[in-house]
């Protein structure tokens, strides 16, 4: 067995459907996004577009996430610019024709003066290794990758989950799959919960084995992993 691989422990996927709004207010130039208006008011924005669904028949959950850090293992030099998404809505819905229906819905209004670039999409889940609590208090990971193909992607983020559940404690993860008129820049989206930085940062900054086995695995896939680490906004 290759050093680091161990085989991830997966649930069944769940059938409920996903919207990720994911805007991005400016370039981050460190680890850490700038504090920028900008950012205040996509926050705010959401916030009352996440309030605003929560009473939305076929919606279960609505949360808004702040990001935090930038963690290692961000886009090499030539893989082109990693994903700047500082702040990102997350609904879950009952099924996925029912984020679709949402998706269409923001995707049709004027993008906020706030956002230099922003997401849209709906999809379902392809992967799971547990539900994720949207509780707050905890560090959130959204993960968007690029590669291939779907399923070059999907088999580079399988093949390295067994380590982060290892190395890391992690129990619960949603592989998110864009649908087909979603056009996702991204083939999946990952999004999992750790209690707090010091369970998973560690790991990133002082294992050896996280730059010689989970990202060597993707480089060697041509798979780009865009991790980006949130708080619970609202």
């Amino acid at each position: 067995v290759t050093e680091g691989a161990h085989k991830v422990s997966l649930v069944e996927p769940t059938t409920a459907g996903f919207v990720v709004l994911g805007i991005s207010t400016g370039a981050w130039k460190t680890p850490f996004p700038p504090r920028r208006a900008q950012r205040r008011q996509a926050l705010a924005s959401l916030s009352n577009r996440a309030s605003a669904l929560r009473g939305t028949p076929g919606v279960r959950e609505a949360t808004v996430f702040s990001a935090i850090l930038r963690p290692p293992g961000q886009p090499k030099a030539g893989e082109g610019p990693a994903a700047a998404y500082d702040v990102v809505l997350l609904v879950v819905t009952d099924s996925p024709a029912i984020a679709r229906d949402i998706a269409d819905a923001v995707a049709a209004e004027t993008p906020s003066a706030a956002a230099t670039d922003r997401l849209v999409l709906a999809g379902s889940n392809v992967r799971s290794m547990g539900p994720v609590s949207p509780s707050p208090g905890g560090v959130f990971l959204f993960n968007f990758f690029t590669g291939p193909t779907m399923q070059a992607t999907l088999d580079a983020w399988q093949y390295t989950a067994g380590w982060f559940e290892r190395q890391t404690r992690l129990d619960n993860s949603t592989v998110i799959l864009p649908d087909a008129q979603s056009h996702s820049p991204f083939p999946i989206i990952n999004h999992c919960r750790w209690n707090s930085l010091r369970q998973v940062l560690p790991s990133l900054l002082f294992k050896r084995s996280f730059r010689s086995f989970v990202l060597a695995a993707f480089n060697e896939a041509s798979v780009v992993p865009h991790p980006i680490l949130y708080r619970v906004h609202s």
